[in-house]
């Protein structure tokens, strides 16, 4: 129904955006389909399920790693309010990071990162488990209330107003905190 308001798009304001968002003749002549940029995976029953922003993927080496996947993980943590899941966005090294908001929504608030690192090595695959941690007062929102994801890959690691963790081993250390003392024992 050409009448229905989903039915149709009538484009972005830069004709050549639009050109590029929407695919024509592609199951038939005449047909439109527009690239919405969401990746959707179809269940046995033929039911859709959102996965995530081919944006916000992030690309490692070991294979791609989907947010959105990371994040609904991270929410079962009660001292979680918020989390965003990004890449580091460093060339040649795209390492997962999470961006997460204390419960209190204070920065120096607990997150308990033991239990996010033992949640993370129970539930995710290596190359889906956050390399780095950072703990923010506030993620910046899109008016539709999403993250915006390109803000905290540009804002860096080193963003003002963040504590930020590395993982080590089986847990988290602050970023810049020297390595682990090694055991005698065990050095080559």
């Amino acid at each position: 129904d050409r009448g229905h308001p989903m039915a149709g798009f009538d484009g972005y304001l830069d004709e050549a955006s639009t050109r590029a968002r929407v695919l024509r003749d592609v199951f038939e002549p005449g047909d439109a389909w527009f690239l919405s940029g969401d990746l959707l995976r179809q269940d046995a029953e033929g039911t859709y399920h959102f996965v995530d922003r081919m944006a916000d993927v992030v690309r490692t080496d070991a294979g791609p790693v989907f947010t959105r996947e990371v994040e609904d993980l991270l929410y079962r943590l009660p001292d979680v309010q918020m989390v965003a899941v990004h890449g580091l966005g460093r060339p040649g090294e795209d390492a997962v990071v999470a961006t997460v908001v204390p419960r209190d929504g204070d920065l120096h608030g607990e997150v308990d990162l033991d239990r996010l690192a033992r949640l993370a090595d129970e539930k995710l695959e290596a190359r889906q488990r956050p390399r780095y941690v950072r703990l923010v007062e506030a993620i910046p929102m899109t008016d539709g209330y999403r993250p915006l994801k390109r803000a905290l890959v540009d804002a860096g690691l080193e963003a003002e107003r963040a504590r930020v963790f590395e993982r080590r081993g089986p847990g988290y250390a602050a970023l810049g905190s020297p390595p682990p003392a090694v055991d005698p024992t065990f050095a080559s």
